[in-house]
């Protein structure tokens, strides 16, 4: 049996609704879901929003029977911040 993955915009989920975002997974025979929360940042309060809605989505998606990752976007970035490059 072939397993199926497919990254997903964490925020996604708000603009087009967990439920219908879910029907349209298993429809497709979609087994894992990767999260994706784009590029870090130093704002702290968006930072938090982001990983309390990533704990949420993580949640419902292994709730509702899926294997669950995260990505991010860590490699690329330019901008003058205090994180260390690798």
């Amino acid at each position: 049996m072939y397993k199926y993955s497919i990254p997903i915009k964490n925020d996604y989920f708000i603009r087009s609704g967990r439920d219908r975002v879910v029907a349209e997974l298993k429809k497709a025979g979609i087994n894992e879901a990767y999260l994706a929360i784009g590029a870090l940042t130093e704002d702290t309060s968006e930072f938090e929003r982001i990983l309390a809605l990533l704990r949420e989505n993580i949640a419902y998606l292994r709730e509702k029977g899926f294997e669950v990752g995260v990505r991010y976007w860590s490699l690329m970035m330019n901008d003058s911040n205090s994180f260390t490059t690798v």
